[in-house]
């Protein structure tokens, strides 16, 4: 479970978009897309003269809901422990293991 919302984070932060978070997006939107539905039914039964502007707001969320997809789809997607290579740089072991190590107090006794 930390690791999908550790992608996610790292989705937000990081360039491109991995796939657990368009499954985090689909689902806000969804949400977004049912409350819509929702005002829409209780417009209806209460103020009939609100219906257009709800079908209205029905509308453009279907096409950014669409819209997003459709870019998403074409650019592609990023798998997510790219976005963390790219944010974070490499892990402290892979990066240390081509430089030399640094000398120390111990080595430097040896020396002498």
């Amino acid at each position: 479970m930390a690791s999908w919302l550790d992608s996610i984070l790292v989705g937000a932060l990081g360039s491109g978009v991995n796939n657990p978070t368009l499954i985090l997006l689909n689902v806000v939107i969804a949400l977004a897309y049912a409350s819509l539905i929702l005002l829409l039914l209780a417009s209806i039964y209460s103020n009939p003269a609100l219906v257009p502007h709800v079908l209205v707001l029905i509308v453009l969320a279907t096409g950014l809901w669409i819209s997003i997809n459709w870019f998403i789809a074409n650019v592609g997607l990023v798998d997510a422990e790219t976005q963390k290579e790219e944010l974070f740089g490499k892990q402290a072991e892979d990066s240390n293991a081509d430089e030399p190590a640094e000398p120390t107090v111990a080595d430097s006794k040896k020396s002498q």
